[in-house]
């Protein structure tokens, strides 16, 4: 693994594009802050920090679309066969060197509240500004584990980062995505199961057991269905509560919003990103029985 982690952050600073990624983040940073902090006399820093999380969520299908892409692509993954290491430390090891990516990022920023609180209006909140860095960091680690995920299920870096993209957009435009979901029984149906059956597909993806796949799926139909003919009341408005619970972005504005500690936010996030670390074990492995 740390073999692997070291091949994998060597590469990444070998590549000028994450450099013009240190540029372009801190650049952004500056001029936010500026922005909020300076001009505005905002004595929060956090407030600057989800627009900070557009220009990640562009960076990071651009940074993981070659992690696994390429080496599908060039079938080096193969190889895994041939080595004495097992697919996880393999993988970890990918993903622990972005991680160093995003804690560098993150890591800068946390000197940035002290230097701003001299010159804002008022006295700044350094315990919610370091906690907010905190949740940005473990938000932004769930969406490094996302994007992984997406390189490893093709050997097209373009489409992976194109998959990757979308999703991530999806994931920043959540809030707005829950006001245009129905709020009636019927809809609430509609949406849950197609929900189901994207949670079947992923299961697929990951672990190619269609059987568990299709247990799945069709244990969370069951359940709608039978919620739906015998407490419907339950369904009224469920698909807005079931997108609002999973939505990294809503849980992450506790933290800039409300200048809140939720426990339950960062276990959230730490959870998103082992399981789709442990999705991209299974992708790889699959393939590596093949």
């Amino acid at each position: 693994m740390i073999a692997v982690y070291k091949r994998e952050l060597r590469a990444l600073f070998n590549n000028m594009l994450i450099w013009v990624y240190f540029a372009i983040f801190f650049l952004f940073s500056g001029i936010f802050c500026s922005v909020y902090n300076l001009y505005g006399g905002y004595s929060r820093f956090e407030i600057a920090l989800p627009d900070l999380m557009i220009v990640l969520l562009i960076a990071i299908p651009i940074l993981t679309m070659r992690s696994l892409s390429d080496e599908r692509k060039n079938r080096t993954d193969l190889l895994l066969s041939s080595l004495p290491i097992r697919t996880g430390d393999y993988v970890i090891g990918k993903y622990l060197a972005l991680l160093t990516v995003n804690a560098i990022t993150s890591g800068i920023m946390c000197i940035m509240p002290p230097f701003l609180g001299v010159y804002c209006v008022g006295k700044m909140n350094y315990l919610s500004a370091y906690a907010a860095i905190l949740a940005f960091f473990l938000c932004s680690s769930a969406l490094y584990a996302i994007g992984l995920f997406i390189s490893s299920l093709t050997d097209n870096v373009v489409v992976s980062a194109l998959i990757s993209f979308a999703i991530m957009l999806s994931i920043y435009f959540m809030p707005i995505i829950v006001l245009l979901l129905p709020q009636t029984a019927v809809g609430s149906l509609i949406v849950l199961s197609v929900l189901a059956i994207i949670a079947g597909g992923i299961t697929y993806i990951a672990s190619k057991n269609l059987y568990a796949s299709v247990f799945i799926a069709a244990i969370i139909e069951t359940t709608l269905i039978s919620l739906y003919f015998f407490m419907p009341d339950t369904l009224e408005g469920a698909s807005a509560k079931v997108f609002s619970f999973i939505s990294l972005t809503e849980r992450f504005d506790i933290f800039v919003q409300a200048s809140l500690f939720d426990l339950s936010a960062i276990i959230y996030f730490i959870v998103i990103a082992i399981a789709f670390v442990f999705f991209t074990v299974q992708s790889c492995d699959r393939r590596r029985f093949i």
